[in-house]
């Protein structure tokens, strides 16, 4: 199975689901009047860790946010009128996906006996 086919496989097993919980959170915090509060980005971060386990690259998940975005369902199309939103978990997937590899990168390092 050609790597392209994988990975639309494990996004369609879950992660689809989650970033469409994770745009709704968020689009409700934002018509609410508050920031994306920490639960949100608490998911928003282990959609990333999946992300990452599964071979997943930054930029496609956020092309997956992106595309679930702008599915043509009810839910997505309400959740198009909450200004800024998108940017605002792509911003937090970008830094999160990128903040989970530090924790991997410390945790090695830690883990390695002194030289």
């Amino acid at each position: 199975m050609p790597i392209k086919e994988s990975r639309e496989a494990q996004y369609e097993s879950g992660l689809q689901d989650r970033i469409g919980a994770i745009l709704t959170a968020a689009a409700d915090d934002t018509r609410s009047g508050r920031p994306i509060d920490a639960s949100s980005r608490v998911w928003i971060r282990e959609t990333c860790m999946i992300a990452r386990e599964q071979g997943i690259r930054a930029e496609e998940l956020i092309i997956a946010v992106k595309r679930r975005w702008w599915h043509p369902d009810a839910e997505t199309v309400t959740l198009r009128n909450t200004e800024g939103v998108l940017a605002q978990v792509v911003t937090l997937c970008i830094q999160e996906y990128y903040a989970a590899e530090g924790r991997a990168t410390d945790s090695q390092t830690k883990s390695l006996p002194p030289t």
